[in-house]
């Protein structure tokens, strides 16, 4: 009687066992690092009404697999005396918003597993900017290949190159 019950119980603990590992080992198989990054992190410049600048932007991939990412650009503004910082794509008019400024890549792009590539960025600034300063961000969001069957859960990595643009 005593032999069955610890039979049971060892056959019980090895199912759960192995169900964990059913569990776990295709996890570890999407648990390769992934990294990206990106220079200059902010850029600061003095431009004109009605001038051009022309740079470049470099995306780091650190990781073990290759990344395809995306490029858009957004505002930039805190709000009140709290200074917390607000990223939004901007409704506001060209001669306020940078947003509009921006000439960028459009596409989904990929960057091999520990590489980096460059992409160029152009800002026109309107001659009717407003004089003063016009806080932006050029963003690199990650994109995942569309999942097939079952239910998937994708980790979205986002990083900014912050600009400082004082007309």
């Amino acid at each position: 009687m005593l032999k069955l019950e610890f039979r049971q119980i060892w056959q019980r603990i090895a199912l759960a066992f192995g169900a964990v590992l059913t569990l776990a080992l295709p996890l570890s198989a999407h648990a390769a690092v992934q990294g990206i990054g990106v220079s200059p992190t902010s850029v600061d410049l003095k431009v004109n009404p009605g001038s051009g600048y022309s740079g470049n932007i470099t995306v780091i991939n650190d990781g073990e697999n290759d990344v395809n990412y995306k490029i858009f650009a957004a505002d930039y503004r805190v709000n009140d005396e709290s200074y917390v910082g607000n990223f939004s794509s901007s409704k506001a008019a060209a001669n306020v918003s940078p947003v509009s400024w921006f000439t960028l890549p459009v596409g989904t792009f990929t960057v091999k597993s520990r590489t980096q590539s460059s992409f160029g960025y152009t800002i026109n600034v309107p001659p009717t900017a407003t004089v003063g300063g016009h806080y932006g961000a050029l963003f690199i969001e990650t994109v995942h290949p569309a999942g097939k069957g079952g239910a998937f859960l994708s980790r979205v990595e986002r990083i900014a190159t912050r600009f400082f643009l004082t007309v």
